[in-house]
C-alpha cells in the first residue's frame, strides 16, 4: 500500500532528532555539529540565509565543518557566496548545487529569488534563533 505521509513522517522524525540536542527551545552552541548532522540528512536542500550576522557567521562556520562523510550532497539556497565558510562547502563536498539570488560581485544571477521557489527541506535560517524547534527552523 503506498503510504501519502512520508514527507510528514520525515519531518517529524528530523524534529525528533533535533529535541535530543535541546533543552526546551535552546540548543547548546557545543551540541550543534550534532544537531546538524541529525537533522540534515545527505542530498537535502538547505536554505542558509542571514549571511551578514554574527548568527550566520557561527552557523556557517559550523555547517563548513560537519563531516562531509555524514553530511554530502547538500544543494544550497543561498543569497549571496560571501564569507569564506560558503567556498569550504563546496570544496569539502558538503554542498553541491547551489541557487543564489545575488553573487558576492553584486551581479545578479539567473536563479533570482530561488531560495522562495523552492521548499527547502532542511533550513538554516540565522535572522532568528537557529536552534529554535518550531516546525520550519530546521526541518523546512
Amino acid at each position: 500500500m503506498r503510504r501519502w505521509d512520508t514527507r510528514r513522517a520525515a519531518k517529524a522524525e528530523r524534529i525528533a532528532a533535533g529535541r535530543a540536542y535541546a533543552d526546551a527551545k535552546v540548543v547548546d552552541p557545543q551540541k550543534l555539529n550534532d544537531l546538524l548532522h541529525n537533522v540534515i540528512r545527505p542530498g537535502d536542500r538547505v536554505a542558509l540565509e542571514g549571511d551578514n550576522q554574527k548568527q550566520a557567521d557561527f552557523l556557517s562556520r559550523t555547517l563548513a565543518g560537519c563531516d562531509p562523510a555524514r553530511l554530502h550532497d547538500l544543494h544550497m539556497l543561498i543569497s549571496s557566496v560571501s564569507r569564506p565558510e560558503h567556498l569550504d562547502l563546496f570544496e569539502r563536498g558538503i554542498a553541491t548545487g547551489i541557487r543564489r539570488s545575488r553573487c558576492a560581485c553584486g551581479k545578479r544571477s539567473r536563479s533570482r529569488g530561488a531560495h522562495r521557489q523552492c521548499e527547502p527541506r532542511s533550513a538554516a535560517d540565522a535572522g532568528w534563533p537557529a536552534h529554535d524547534l518550531r516546525p520550519g527552523t530546521c526541518t523546512g
